[in-house]
């Protein structure tokens, strides 16, 4: 058997035995620099999926792989197109699950 991912709320939290680092203490160099590496790449990413988006060739390639998709999901796996679409609402460019939903977003205009 597989171990839960859940735990038995009934049972206390495992702590671990190597104590927490001293919150007071200075942060190394080399972790400042991933950190930073970190946020910047976060903030380039950002920056470009808005450059992107705002590129009608860009926007037009998307639709076509998009279709593309959809069409093969269609063939194959009909039963699975709620898969194209998330209840998320937190998450951009969000359609929902159904399939009048979906069909809407990713098959072609006619």
């Amino acid at each position: 058997t597989t171990p839960s991912t859940h735990r038995d709320p009934s049972r206390p939290v495992r702590r671990s035995a190597t104590p927490s680092p001293d919150r007071g203490a200075p942060v190394p160099a080399w972790v400042q620099a991933r950190i930073r590496y970190a946020e910047e790449s976060v903030a380039f990413e950002r920056r470009l999926a808005e450059h992107l988006a705002e590129n009608e060739a860009v926007t037009e390639e998307f639709r076509t792989m998009a279709r593309a998709a959809w069409d093969r999901a269609r063939q194959q796996y009909p039963r699975a197109l709620a898969t194209f679409g998330s209840e998320n609402p937190s998450m951009p460019g969000t359609v929902g699950t159904s399939r009048p939903a979906s069909s809407r977003c990713c098959a072609p205009a006619i």
